[in-house]
């Protein structure tokens, strides 16, 4: 196989994008890694729909993360010394 091009922070798992099988690894990738609670439900049909949630799901991640990381410290000073 020819070199692909896969974009910086491509995960291994899915396939470059533009060949064959690259929509169906993302699936499967997004269904194992960011939403396993989807597995079973219809929208591993709508790759799309799909990806709009696992981006929704990782950014609320993320700002709830920083939240957390933000309030810690004054939130937790009696509790954790």
């Amino acid at each position: 196989m020819a070199d692909v091009y896969r974009p910086a922070g491509w995960p291994e798992a899915v396939d470059p994008p533009g060949s064959e099988d690259w929509e169906a690894s993302a699936v499967e990738w997004m269904l194992s890694e960011v939403v396993p609670y989807l597995r079973g439900h219809a929208v591993r049909r709508y790759p799309v729909a799909l990806a709009v949630i696992a981006r929704h799901v990782v950014t609320g991640s993320v700002e709830g993360a920083r939240a957390g990381y933000r309030t810690a410290r004054t939130g937790l000073r009696e509790s954790v010394r």
